[in-house]
């Protein structure tokens, strides 16, 4: 294949590649998705692939931003077309449908902190995270306003949240093949959990909570507790009845 020399050649070839790592990734785990496959499914020499990402870390890194921003655009378009105020549940189920309607976006999450940040530059994840912040920031702006018991800066951080969310619960209900096929077992049953159903439920949680907070001891409370007379441990006074 010819090689690409003008930006929109080198842009379009750039999107061959993300389309390619997205098929190959759908049906397979870090561990087994290459750089050779990819580069194949590309219809691209292995070495062009290399002049785009020299990684597998950076190829998987710009394919989770490109999903984000169309998680994120998804997101602000469904919050934008809802009522306000709009309730808790609504919210945490909007968040659920959209994110969880990306397998790919999930699986990168789960491992963009134990593994793709683990091999690429400082330069590279400081660019990605400013990238990241900027779009929060716009998506939570979007929650915000129709979610205003979250505050200013709630939206971005409610996001934040769903994120470690997300990486932590996809831990546990996405096991390795090996330890699916144990805990397959009935006495394990406990520990087979269905992500999406417990994605929502935490979500709903989370955001109940911060909709309606627990309400704070009043300050009488705390008078009439420091102005309570104390009592003596009862077992000083069976010592002295036993003298």
């Amino acid at each position: 294949m010819q090689r690409a020399r003008r930006p929109e050649d080198k842009e379009g070839r750039r999107r061959v590649i993300l389309e390619a790592a997205g098929t190959l990734w759908a049906r397979s785990t870090f561990d087994t998705l290459t750089m050779s496959g990819v580069a194949s499914q590309a219809g691209l020499a292995k070495g062009t692939l290399y002049l785009y990402f020299p990684t597998k870390e950076a190829l998987l890194l710009a394919l989770l931003e490109a999903r984000l921003e169309a998680w994120l655009d998804e997101l602000e378009r469904r919050f934008s077309a809802q009522p306000s105020p709009l309730g808790s549940a609504a919210a945490a189920d909007i968040l659920c449908e959209t994110i969880v309607a990306d397998e790919a976006a999930v699986g990168l999450l789960v491992i963009l902190g134990t593994i793709l940040e683990h091999n690429l530059p400082g330069g590279r994840i400081r660019e990605f995270k400013l990238w990241l912040l900027g779009r929060l920031e716009r998506a939570g702006a979007a929650l915000e306003r129709k979610l205003p018991f979250l505050g200013p800066g709630g939206g971005m951080l409610l996001l934040v949240r769903l994120h470690a969310l997300i990486a932590g619960l996809g831990q546990i209900a996405r096991p390795a093949s090996a330890v699916a096929a144990v805990l397959a077992s009935p006495e394990l049953a406990a520990f087979r959990l269905d992500f999406d159903t417990e994605l929502r439920a935490l979500l709903r949680a989370l955001l109940r909570g911060i909709e309606a907070p627990a309400p704070e001891p009043l300050e009488a409370d705390h008078d009439r507790d420091r102005s309570a007379p104390r009592r003596r441990p009862h077992h000083r006074s069976v010592q002295r009845n036993r003298r």
